[in-house]
């Protein structure tokens, strides 16, 4: 991310390389048609596991346009023995004229705690701008819920856009090839600083 770039000389610098996930995929996300037989026959939730270490960004944009889905639940999950972490780098999602705190479209996150039909630790409902927003899990099991409200007049510039920087850590430095965030609870893969983006969610 772009934390502070200054690193130790011994520590061997790579390329950061992000796995790229859009959420207008149709394999992830549930068409917009609650009569579709793909709604009925498919899981409703999604789970992508990444690879040890990595890190992705996930993305989705509606610039004068549809978007292909109303309801997307998706779980992260991140690979053994490491943490969580999400920053926003961009939200933009649509408020609804209802009054303060309501939204036409929301973006939620939450901690997959096995309880059934209970997510007990999870984030208020996001709409407007609300760029900036983190949010974490030590376990590495995060859950995504984006609905989208009124996707026939998606006709206002931006009025969806979200950009979030999704990356694994471990809770304490096990080798050089780890480098902590500015808080020292998280430490990450030494590639990720200074590539133009957060990957330390909450410095």
């Amino acid at each position: 991310g772009v934390q502070t770039c200054a690193l130790p000389i011994s520590v061997w610098r790579a390329e950061a390389a992000y796995r790229h996930i859009s959420l207008t995929s149709t394999d992830l996300c549930l068409p917009a048609s609650n009569n579709n037989v793909y709604n009925k026959l498919a899981p409703k939730l999604r789970t992508i596991t990444l690879d040890e270490g990595a890190a992705a960004v996930v993305k989705i944009q509606a610039n004068n346009g549809r978007v292909p889905f109303s309801n997307c639940d998706l779980k992260l999950q991140s690979a053994q023995g490491y943490g969580l972490m999400i920053k926003v780098e961009t939200g933009l999602l649509r408020e609804s004229n209802g009054g303060l705190g309501k939204c036409t479209d929301y973006l939620q996150f939450g901690v997959d705690d096995s309880t059934p039909f209970i997510t007990w630790n999870k984030s208020d409902k996001l709409c407007g701008d609300f760029t900036g927003f983190h949010f974490k899990d030590d376990a590495g099991e995060l859950l995504l819920w984006l609905r989208l409200g009124e996707s026939d007049n998606l006709d206002t510039k931006e009025s969806v856009h979200l950009s979030l920087v999704v990356t694994q850590y471990k809770t304490k430095q096990s080798s050089s090839q780890y480098r902590g965030c500015h808080t020292r609870q998280q430490w990450i893969r030494p590639e990720y600083f200074c590539d133009g983006r957060v990957s330390c969610a909450a410095d």
